[in-house]
């Protein structure tokens, strides 16, 4: 959506003379021209009488509670919404001016001066509206005189013509019906300073300008991401030079602080910014220099801090069992007594691409607990399910047969391959959990042994 600024003057003749450009008609900058072109709505040319006379036409009978001539509306294009050097930009720029005054600001006469001669050389519009109806003499309403009304209105006949850069419902709170404080604010001033300063840089010269406002900014940062509490920000900030001298609300935002800049000793003089002027409230500053800003900061810091504790790794650790040399051992001797006979009986839980199946693996955990039950019985044929006259209890166990060994020496070649495909797989497992082995618990039972 364009720019947008609306302001109310009760002197309409200096406003319109201000427009034009004066008598030279001269623009900002050493420009030739003020206007690129002029257009108007309801009114003739800029010959006797003036556009001022024609306006006063209605002024003279406006009520005398009606203090404000005329209304000031600024409509600013960026250079991608408009590109200033296309000779077209300018006549659609005029368009929109137009046909925005034309529907929200019916019946009342209107001068359009269509502009390129700011700092940047962007394409603007300063649009004068007579507060003054044609058609009854009363003021704008209420809701006429509001920024949110020119920002929606203009957004709208701006998408009519253009792609704007952001939306205006990107902007609008609509449940304070107010307009989204920006994160960080950025004066006119400022930024010429701040671009007089880098053109300065880049000619090998030193910067002219001392910005306080970005100092300040700057130091509020630091103690905000260092901040614990709302005592611990104050204090940081007394510790680089600034102070807090008031916080209060304001209707649109809320909570806010009003900074002051104590450390005076990047300032060449005193009276260049005198310490009555070194003061600024949060609002003017951007969004994330207010209270709440703060507040999320803190909050999100103390969350961090008890997922820290939450997860404290060393905590998991010294509580962990060791297990010695001889256990780690056993533990292997087991786990590959269960590999073999798995195979042995057509248990596959991990396929040629090294693939886990964690069911294959747990119905083949469950067979081998009831072989060690049940040495005397035949291995379950169904993998899906056991077989319940196995599943008896029984005292004796059975050691493996001497057939049983043969198959097994004959088939070596396969689980070989298998088992370095298994310890591959378990080795990889550890490592993404960061887990040592000898922090493994010592009971048997957990891996199903």
């Amino acid at each position: 959506m364009p720019y947008t600024r609306i302001t109310a003057t009760a002197f309409g003749k200096a406003a319109i003379d201000y427009a034009l450009g004066g008598k030279e008609s001269k623009g900002h900058n050493n420009n030739e021209k003020r206007n690129l072109f002029v257009t108007t709505v309801g009114m003739f040319p800029n010959q006797p009488p003036s556009y001022a006379d024609q306006m006063n036409e209605y002024w003279s009978r406006a009520s005398s509670r009606n203090k404000n001539q005329v209304r000031r509306i600024v409509l600013s294009f960026s250079e991608q919404e408009l590109d200033p050097k296309d000779p077209n930009s300018a006549l659609i720029a005029g368009e929109i001016s137009r046909e925005f005054a034309e529907k929200y600001y019916p019946n009342r006469q209107t001068l359009i001066c269509v502009q390129n001669d700011g700092e940047g050389g962007k394409l603007h519009c300063h649009i004068i509206v007579n507060n003054v109806s044609m058609t009854d003499f009363k003021g704008c309403s209420d809701e006429q005189t509001k920024f949110t009304y020119v920002a929606k209105g203009a957004d709208e006949i701006a998408k009519k013509y253009i792609d704007v850069d952001m939306d205006y419902k990107d902007i609008f709170d609509n449940k304070t019906s107010q307009i989204k404080l920006s994160k960080d604010k950025v004066s006119r001033h400022v930024r010429r300073m701040r671009q007089e300063n880098q053109e300065a840089i880049k000619n090998g010269e030193d910067a002219p300008h001392y910005i306080w406002e970005d100092d300040l900014k700057s130091r509020i940062k630091l103690a905000m991401n260092e901040a614990t509490s709302r005592d611990d920000f104050f204090s940081k900030l007394n510790d680089r030079g600034v102070t807090i001298v008031r916080n209060g609300t304001l209707k649109r935002h809320g909570e806010y602080f009003t900074y002051s800049m104590q450390d005076a000793s990047k300032i060449k003089s005193e009276d260049e910014i005198p310490k009555g002027k070194r003061k600024i409230r949060s609002d003017k500053l951007g969004g994330d220099y207010m209270p709440k800003a703060l507040d999320e900061k803190i909050a999100e810091k103390q969350n961090d801090n008890q997922a820290t504790a939450y997860y404290d790794e060393s905590e998991v650790i010294s509580d962990a069992p060791v297990i010695s040399e001889s256990g780690k051992k056993e533990l292997e001797e087991k786990a590959n007594k269960f590999n073999d006979w798995a195979y042995e009986n057509g248990y596959a839980y991990l396929s040629d691409d090294g693939e886990f199946d964690l069911d294959a693996y747990e119905r083949a955990q469950e067979a081998y607990k009831v072989f060690l039950s049940h040495p005397q019985a035949n291995v379950p044929e169904t993998r899906s399910g056991l077989h319940t006259d196995v599943l008896e209890p029984v005292k004796a166990h059975r050691k493996a047969t001497t057939s049983k060994m043969a198959d097994k020496a004959s088939e070596s070649t396969y689980q070989k391959s298998y088992q370095q495909k298994l310890i591959d797989k378990i080795n990889h497992d550890v490592e993404q959990m960061n887990m040592p082995l000898d922090i493994l618990p010592d009971d048997e039972e957990d891996y199903g042994i």
